[in-house]
């Protein structure tokens, strides 16, 4: 199945906090249809944590002897206590099962490095440690946690489990995971740490425990002793073969800060059904969220339990994937734990999910770059320091020092954007004075690389505006095959198998650029840079559209750049030295019988039309050439995002079906409409004086414009009108007064009459008029009204 390419709910410049509810039906959005169902736990062992075939059989028909008391003490808690005393006897069950297996393989306990930290269900977990580590190893580092205060838990989640490498006390010697006041004291790790988080929902005890109860639908297993018992796939997840219904509600929030639900409301949140994903699973993937977003992994796996029940879950950019239940009260269920909990325990930093492309950096940044001092990572890092990236294009090897981390994606399925500020460097040489940004994505297979639509431009386009577009010194496009994504392998494993996984959905591919590093907007030193800059990334963006054919889709504050070369890519003690050899320059000038001064002169900051990963190349009829970008595949960023853009599908649909002439699929006038919203963002939030922007006003019409998904009418709510256009003006800030009155106001009376002309021409099945709304919307129109002569109008010259 297609997927689609997703509207980005939050710009990084919006100001609503997301709570628990939001969190969830974000997650809900992200997943469903996104799924892929009915996996083995056999396929997802060998194909997700890498546990050789021959192995995951024979754990299968082991047969397990437990110590009486561990079973039988979680089965009471499921019936006596709360779900958090589930915890320490299912760790206890987790260790006896690891062993049992290593007694099999006649492999030493030493082998098993990991272990299940208990936060109760109490402790926070932070996405990154505040406390920095000294002289510790990384596999110490995780006792280097969060210590919080309280009251300061915003954006931090309570998980029950997470498997991570067992800590080292001070002589480096692995602390025992059996012993718990060995572990007792160790610190909170982070979710940069972990690598699996572990829920768990306590059922209801309804029947008597029957043993050896084989549900409906029977999995082919691989093993050739004890068979492999299967849950019912009923999304409510109701039932089990030892006796135990899960609850109808969800499990407790553990998301701090959500409001008190009315019981109507309560009530209307058990109805609430996923077609892919149950309510009560969506926990998990918040923990999967927290991971992916420490910005060090491709995927996240985790393990979700129901009572005796337990299902393997997997997370990436794509989707996620799920196995069928077991129940590890009975022998089989037992039997794929055990199975499941060694491969996690053995799996390999990429198998367990983080990215291969990191590396610790372990020479120095002045010297020449080694192939010894880039080296592979063993155990995951507490912060992302002295580390780098590192690419093979070619027969170059590509080395990017992370200075900064600038980015990170919030969500499941999508993008997935991470950007950090580097300097680059090849094997051999010496890494860069000037820094970069390096971005990666994930992009569905059928989208070209902006690396290549940059290049087309710079090769279509006349040199005056090559100034105005990135100039990469870096691309390459990774593809799932290429990096053995487990999803896309266990799908061609089991697609011709007796029970295929169901609601397979396309694998995306890793695009990674290295382009200058730039300065935004609102960081501009006044309103004229700001102007001069805004006019560059108009007027490029329109050459681009008329010369390339290019029609760039995302235009919003964030991909807007401004760049002085020498100056927005320097590093900052770069700074601290130029400063001080201006001084000395000034000083030597200057003798005591004469006053000189020396003329600095600054380079010219210039506007950059940054970020082309939804721009399509269009065909001669101005319709995209690439199939994923058709009427139904709507991009950008909301709050810049033009009115006709936000209809919903199934508005969109109505439309196309009552006016069949008209096209729905993203037109030059809607970035034109981008460029637009952009100003009005900008009078009423950037403060240039600070370089920073503002936190909107309590009732300003711009939340409605961030946070239009959950609006009812999120077309009106950008509906231009008098009204509104006086009630942002009361919020501008004094700086702005002057662009208020030159740009934004008549541009405001050109795009009211345009769009109104647009929308007439709609209804008369006019395709002309309805793309250029009657006229008035084009770049010439918008030039003139803000009285801006353009540049090198004529492309021929």
């Amino acid at each position: 199945m297609s997927g689609h390419t997703p509207m980005k709910i939050k710009s990084a410049s919006s100001d609503i906090k997301i709570n628990a509810d939001d969190m969830r039906d974000i997650l809900k959005s992200d997943l469903d249809d996104h799924v892929l169902n009915n996996v083995s736990v056999a396929h997802f062992v060998e194909h997700v944590w890498g546990l050789e075939p021959a192995k995951v059989s024979e754990i299968l028909d082991m047969q397990f002897q437990l110590p009486d008391d561990l079973l039988k003490e979680y089965l009471h808690i499921l019936s006596n206590k709360r779900e958090p005393a589930l915890h320490k006897p299912f760790r206890g069950i987790s260790r006896a099962l690891l062993k049992s297996v290593c007694d099999q393989f006649n492999l030493p306990h030493t082998v098993l490095q990991t272990y299940f930290w208990d936060g109760n269900g109490t402790t926070y977990v932070s996405r990154e440690s505040r406390v920095k580590s000294t002289k510790t190893s990384s596999r110490n580092a995780q006792t280097k946690g969060v210590k919080t205060k309280k009251g300061s838990h915003h954006g931090m989640l309570k998980p029950d489990l997470l498997e991570v490498c067992i800590p080292v006390d001070n002589d480096n010697n692995p602390l025992n995971p059996d012993n718990e006041d060995s572990i007792k004291h160790v610190e909170v790790p982070t979710w940069g740490l972990a690598r699996a988080p572990v829920e768990f929902k306590k059922g209801r005890k309804t029947v008597t425990p029957k043993l050896d109860t084989v549900h409906e639908g029977k999995e082919t297993g691989t093993g050739s002793g004890v068979g492999t018992e299967v849950s019912s796939l009923n999304t409510a997840g109701t039932g089990n073969s030892s006796g135990f219904t899960q609850d109808s509600g969800e499990s407790r929030n553990k998301r701090p800060g959500s409001p008190t639900l009315s019981k109507e409301h309560s009530d209307a949140k058990k109805q609430r059904t996923t077609r892919n994903i149950p309510l009560h699973e969506l926990q998990l993937a918040n923990y999967a969220l927290e991971c992916l977003s420490a910005g060090n992994r491709h995927y996240v796996t985790g393990i979700f339990i129901n009572g005796v029940t337990f299902r393997l879950w997997y997370y990436d950019r794509s989707g996620a994937m799920r196995t069928v239940s077991h129940d590890f009260s009975q022998p089989s269920g037992m039997a794929n734990l055990a199975a499941s909990l060694f491969a996690l325990s053995q799996s390999n930093m990429k198998q367990a999910g983080f990215d291969p492309y990191i590396y610790h950096l372990a020479g120095k940044l002045d010297e020449p770059i080694q192939t010894s001092t880039v080296v592979p990572l063993t155990t995951p890092l507490p912060q992302m320091e002295n580390v780098c990236y590192k690419f093979t294009k070619g027969n170059k090897e590509h080395v990017f020092a992370i200075h900064n981390s600038i980015s990170r994606y919030r969500g499941i399925n999508g993008r997935g954007t991470v950007a950090a500020d580097v300097r680059h460097g090849l094997i051999g040489k010496t890494f860069s004075h000037n820094l970069y940004v390096l971005k990666m994505s994930w992009q569905f297979p059928i989208r070209q690389h902006e690396g290549e639509i940059i290049s087309h431009l710079r090769t279509v386009l006349p040199n005056c505006w090559h100034d105005h577009l990135p100039d990469p010194v870096f691309y390459t496009k990774i593809t799932a095959e290429e990096l053995a994504m487990p999803k896309y392998n266990v799908y061609n494993a089991m697609k011709d198998s007796a029970n295929p996984p169901s609601n397979h959905s396309d694998d995306r591919n890793l695009h990674v650029i290295a382009t200058n590093r730039y300065k935004h907007l609102w960081e501009a030193t006044d309103i004229d840079e700001f102007k001069q800059a805004y006019i560059d990334c108009v007027e490029c963006h329109y050459h681009a559209f008329q010369t390339g054919n290019v029609l760039h889709r995302d235009i919003s504050e964030n991909n807007l750049m401004i760049y002085l070369p020498g100056k927005t890519d320097k590093l900052e003690e770069q700074d601290v030295a130029d400063n001080a050899e201006i001084a000395t320059k000034k000083i030597a000038s200057s003798p005591a019988t004469e006053s000189k001064s020396v003329e600095i002169t600054e380079p010219r900051a210039r506007g950059v039309l940054n970020d082309f990963d939804m721009a399509v190349i269009l065909g001669s009829d101005g319709k995209p050439t690439t199939p994923s970008t058709g009427d139904h595949h709507i991009t950008g960023t909301i709050p810049f995002m033009a009115g006709d853009l936000l209809m919903t599908p199934e508005q969109r649909a109505k439309f196309q079906l009552k006016y069949p002439t008209i096209p729905t699929y993203h037109l030059y006038r809607h970035d034109l409409e981008s460029f637009f919203y952009i100003l009005v963002w900008a009078a009423t939030r950037y403060d240039l004086k600070k370089g920073c922007r503002l936190h909107l006003l309590p009732g300003s019409p711009l939340i409605g414009w961030s946070n239009t998904p959950n609006v009812l009418n999120p077309v009106q709510i950008k509906a231009l009108t008098i009204p509104l256009m006086e009630e942002l003006e009361t919020g501008i800030l004094a700086e702005w007064k002057g662009l208020w009155a030159d740009w934004i106001e008549p541009l405001f009376l050109l795009f009211e009459e345009g769009l109104r002309c647009s929308a007439a021409a709609r209804r008369r099945g006019n395709i002309d008029d309805f793309t250029t709304g009657g006229g008035l919307l084009t770049f010439e129109k918008f030039m003139a009204t803000i009285k801006v002569t353009p540049r090198n109008f004529d492309t021929k010259k």
